[in-house]
């Protein structure tokens, strides 16, 4: 469960700051490099359902835990 809310904080951190993520990955290989509008949009758009379904992970590990 720590794993999922951990991911699903890293991918909503992405999702807000999507420069960070570009820069992380690409953007240290080319000088005064800007992600493009499209990254930008994607980029947040894919964190934040990954977030998303991070936080779905870790309530049904939660719920089967108490269940079980």
């Amino acid at each position: 469960m720590i794993f999922f809310l951990a991911v699903a904080a890293w991918c909503f951190f992405i999702a807000f700051r999507p420069q960070i993520h570009f820069f992380l990955n690409e953007g240290w290989k080319f000088r005064e490099a800007e992600p493009s509008d499209l990254y930008t949009v994607m980029t947040r758009l894919g964190a934040a359902i990954s977030g998303i379904v991070c936080l779905m992970l870790a309530l049904w590990v939660v719920l089967t835990e108490m269940a079980g």
